[in-house]
């Protein structure tokens, strides 16, 4: 195997809050399907795989021409993590020296110039990307809850002024950029690294009933 750069799309078949999310309809589609598409426009790569147990994703992904790595149960579990799952595909089709961009179907609303961005940011900076957001509300202007009462979380009062408080981004979960041989050390991946910074309006993050409303409405202001 030569070092190359794979795309890895990750979707099993389960899912706690929504029903077969990966393919509930998203304007009317399957969910996953914008994620498909968006890795597919990117042209950065022709090695694009899907790693699920859902026969259903696995012939949506084969419609569409991308290689399937058929998931074994016990990394199909609500407890299983990512890194898991990165794991096993390193294990089945990656070298030491080849990059990974991990795209979760759960954000819809990321596009393929986000993902060659996110791409060229790596090859520039040569280290792990991620892809993040500005919060609408700064967390350090929340309260902490505990026994029945609330106070200031640290040192910033709730009435502080924005600009006085530190930058701060929140990660979305729609590209991970990463070296094989740099995930393996720990089997994670890097969580020091250089952001791919997206507006809130392309960083939804499907995880309940509603955020598919709020993701399709902001994907008909989306140009």
């Amino acid at each position: 195997m030569s070092n190359k750069l794979k795309i890895l799309i990750t979707a099993r078949a389960g899912s706690k809050r929504i029903k077969d999310k990966n393919i509930s309809l998203f304007n009317g589609k399957p969910l996953i399907l914008p994620t498909f598409l968006a890795a597919i426009e990117s042209n950065i790569t022709d090695e694009i795989y899907v790693s699920t147990d859902c026969p259903k994703i696995l012939e949506l992904a084969q419609q569409n021409n991308l290689a399937t790595i058929r998931r074994p149960s016990h990394l199909c579990k609500d407890t299983t993590s990512s890194d898991a799952v990165i794991e096993h595909f390193i294990g089945e089709v990656c070298s030491p020296k080849d990059t990974i961009i991990l795209l979760q179907p759960t954000s819809p609303l990321r596009d393929h110039l986000d993902i060659k961005k996110a791409y060229n940011i790596f090859l520039e900076s040569n280290d792990t990307v991620i892809s993040v957001f500005r919060p609408i509300h700064h967390p350090l202007k929340s309260v902490l809850f505990k026994d029945k009462r609330c106070s200031p979380l640290g040192e910033f009062s709730q009435f502080g002024r924005d600009q006085d408080l530190p930058q701060i981004y929140t990660l979305n979960g729609a590209i991970y950029v990463f070296k094989v041989e740099e995930f393996m050390k720990n089997i994670t991946i890097p969580m020091i690294f250089t952001p791919y910074v997206m507006p809130y309006s392309k960083s939804i993050d499907i995880d309940e009933p509603i955020d598919i409303k709020i993701a399709e409405i902001f994907s008909n202001h989306i140009s």
